[in-house]
């Protein structure tokens, strides 16, 4: 009987909108309690942690899914040498991991476990395969959890689950460029987020006004970014370095998959198989292939290459020069001359270092960099067609002149990357409030 008078309210009201009013009314309330209900979760654990023994120290996780998205290497090696704290890499896979075999998923999970012994870092496994399984974050005991993937938290791995046991801190893994709000702030697992770490106090006020203190938790922290640590670290060394590193972005549109259509910046339909022609006339000059991490699954869905000559065009890079394909590239940017890329997050994160940007322009690409991105933003050397690719690759390449540069340095001043250290920021802000 109950779902019958429903059903003729909806029949009646929904036509006239009154209906799909009442449905979204319902849901954002819903919204407000669970919010409320996860700031008083969080209270709780805070008191819970300024409550345990000096000498104890806080357990950190970092949740990684990808080796080539862990971007927070400054902040453990910080928190490893601090009594203070008990930091553990968590590995995972909630994003296009999730979707693999498991025999695949093995495989990344053996080979971020031998990148994380190599750093000397503690990992643990929180998924597992043969059957497939996530394991709650609780049974690790965290006091704080890290995440810098914003997508698909699953199986007691999601913030509100978290908020139970742990204070969930947000490191978004690309270092912020465009300012796209729903990508930077509105996904679940920001939105639940204790702490939200900002670059600056420019980027936390432009978030903090796009967000409602009604519909999300987090709390904006401007701290800077640990990914433009090496930058602040090592300002001797960012004038050296002879290396051209080519960086493809993978977003190109794939009909069916919108997910793939938030950013549309690739541009190697045009440019991929070129650039590598180039670098083959010129190994003189040392080149590296640094890759976004979905470019190969992206080359063979849109149908751009086949298995076969995906495989063949990155073992052509292998034979030219280095390759990149994790997240440990810092002494690669300082080792290196110039940036090809049409990605996002390069173009602050490599941008910090003051070197060219050879910038690689896909012409359905519409987000519009906010200041103070833009003021460095605009020195690069935009690339739009393969004429003006090679006339440009002549100048800055072949004939090493870069005219932009003192407008590029006295932009990134302004802008302030890789000013700060952005881990001891982190962990200044976390040991204060803890204890």
């Amino acid at each position: 009987m109950k779902s019958f008078i429903k059903a003729c309210f909806r029949k009646v009201l929904k036509p006239i909108g009154i209906w799909g009013l009442l449905v979204r009314s319902r849901e954002a309330c819903r919204k407000v309690r669970r919010v409320y209900a996860c700031k008083k979760r969080y209270a709780r654990v805070l008191q819970r942690i300024r409550r345990k023994p000096k000498d104890e120290r806080v357990k950190v996780l970092f949740i990684v899914c990808e080796i080539a998205k862990f971007k927070c290497q400054t902040l453990f090696e910080l928190m490893k040498r601090d009594s203070r704290f008990e930091p553990i890499i968590a590995l995972s896979a909630w994003n296009v991991q999730a979707l693999h075999t498991d025999e695949e998923l093995d495989r990344e999970l053996v080979e971020a476990e031998r990148f994380f012994d190599r750093l000397g870092f503690n990992h643990v496994r929180t998924v597992l395969t043969h059957p497939r399984r996530f394991i709650p974050l609780e049974e690790f005991g965290p006091d704080v959890v890290f995440f810098s993937e914003q997508w698909g938290p699953r199986g007691g791995q999601d913030p509100e689950s978290v908020s139970k046991f742990a204070l969930m801190c947000y490191v978004p893994y690309f270092v912020p460029n465009y300012g796209d709000i729903d990508t930077d702030c509105h996904n679940p697992t920001q939105e639940f987020s204790w702490r939200y770490y900002a670059l600056d106090y420019r980027w936390a006020a432009l978030y903090q006004a796009a967000c409602s203190r009604w519909t999300t938790v987090m709390k904006f922290i401007p701290a800077g970014h640990p990914g433009l640590d090496y930058a602040f670290h090592a300002r001797e060394r960012l004038s050296q370095g002879d290396k051209v590193i080519y960086a493809p972005h993978f977003s190109f549109p794939i009909e069916g998959r919108p997910w793939k259509l938030t950013w549309k910046w690739g541009t190697f339909n045009w440019n991929g198989r070129e650039i590598l022609a180039y670098a083959e006339k010129h190994p003189e000059m040392r080149w590296s292939f640094k890759p976004h991490p979905l470019l190969r699954e992206s080359l063979i869905e849109t149908g751009l290459m086949t298995e076969d000559e995906t495989e063949a065009y990155y073992a052509r890079w292998e034979r030219l020069g280095a390759v990149c394909y994790d997240s440990d590239y810092r002494g690669l940017f300082l080792d290196s001359r110039a940036m090809i890329t049409d990605g996002g997050t390069f173009l602050t994160e490599y941008g910090a270092t003051g070197k060219p940007i050879i910038h690689l322009i896909c012409p359905d690409n519409v987000l519009t960099p906010l200041p103070p991105s833009k003021i460095v933003y605009d020195t690069y050397y935009d690339v739009h067609d393969l004429d003006e690719m090679y006339s440009t690759f002549k100048m800055v390449l072949e004939e090493g002149r870069d005219p932009a540069r003192e407008r590029r340095l006295a932009g990134i001043k302004k802008a302030g990357w890789g000013t700060v250290d952005a881990a001891a920021n982190i962990v200044t802000d976390l040991a204060m409030v803890l204890r």
